[in-house]
């Protein structure tokens, strides 16, 4: 049998499959409640997971549909990486839920509220800090004015909250905090600040899914596809372009800081020597590949074996 890999629920499909399922629904409403900020006694899956049904293809939705004891509707997913053209993407995902609920001679009047909510690992308005935001149609000159209350849509960018466990204290911050930290949880434990039941439950649930073959290759595919996608964005962006060469600069920057210092030591203790001992060091470092000269200095175990390795 093979050995239980972590599940990471910013995955689509590992996403879909925790709230899509009839077994979960508590763990999904739980999580509109935090979200809409509404009571809400039971949903309706309009879309339940369905492994047969989950598509191979890297184009598809793996979107959670439900309707509310209200009549509305709510379309949620999760979504890795935010395309120049997303938000685009996201209002006509929700126009089309919106609009599939007329039939041919129907009345307008029968158009329920239609609520859109992308939970995003990645960062869509740089200008702002907040991490959840709610869009509807207002007036420009008159904020207070709203158009309709057919439409919402709501986004949670996770990368902006940075709120540590101690700190959690919403039911929301409970649910950023879960996707952010999940896999390093069943390790490290559930904090106490994460009371909420639902939280429990979905923790335990993500312990038993993805238990065959199948169902761990779309997994993995999906992650992998998801990363590929993260890793070209960055790439063909400027700016995420320059801090990935700042950073490896700066590391390369503290390796040759090290390097000298630990050879400026090595000649103020055991002198000119010492030149000869940094050069085994070094031999030693290319074959065994080690990260640093450090771990190579420490290879010879003591300071006395380097005493004996001068003579």
């Amino acid at each position: 049998m093979n050995a239980r890999m972590p599940i990471d629920p910013r995955v689509d499909f590992a996403f879909k499959c925790l709230f899509g399922s009839q077994a979960n629904k508590s763990i999904l409403i739980s999580l509109l409640r935090a979200i809409l900020k509404l009571e809400i006694g039971d949903v309706e899956l309009l879309n339940p997971f369905n492994l047969m049904e989950v598509p191979d293809d890297k184009l598809s939705i793996l979107d959670v549909k439900a309707r509310l004891v209200d009549g509305a509707l709510v379309n949620i997913e999760m979504q890795m990486v935010v395309s120049a053209d997303y938000a685009e993407r996201g209002l006509y995902y929700w126009a089309e839920l919106f609009t599939e609920q007329l039939k041919q001679g129907d009345d307008y009047s029968k158009l329920v509220p239609t609520v859109a909510i992308h939970i995003i690992n990645d960062v869509m308005f740089d200008e702002i800090s907040d991490h959840h935001l709610e869009f509807e149609i207002r007036a420009t000159d008159h904020p207070n004015l709203r158009l309709t209350d057919r439409f919402s849509l709501h986004t949670i960018e996770l990368p902006k909250f940075q709120v540590t466990a101690e700190h959690v204290a919403t039911k929301l911050d409970q649910w950023c905090y879960l996707f952010n930290h999940a896999e390093e949880l069943e390790s490290s434990g559930i904090p106490a600040t994460l009371t909420d039941e639902a939280i429990k439950q979905a923790i335990e649930a993500m312990k038993v899914m993805f238990q065959t073959e199948r169902e761990r290759e779309l997994y993995l595919a999906r992650q992998k596809q998801a990363r590929d996608e993260l890793w070209k964005k960055n790439a063909l962006d400027p700016e995420k372009r320059f801090q990935a060469g700042r950073e490896v600069g700066v590391k390369e920057g503290v390796k040759e800081g090290l390097r000298q210092g630990i050879q400026l030591g090595l000649e103020k203790r055991f002198g000119s020597s010492a030149v000869r001992l940094v050069g085994r060091v070094r031999d030693l470092q290319d074959e065994a590949r080690l990260r640093s000269l450090q771990e190579a200095l420490f290879t010879v175990a003591t300071l006395e074996e380097f005493e004996k390795a001068l003579g």
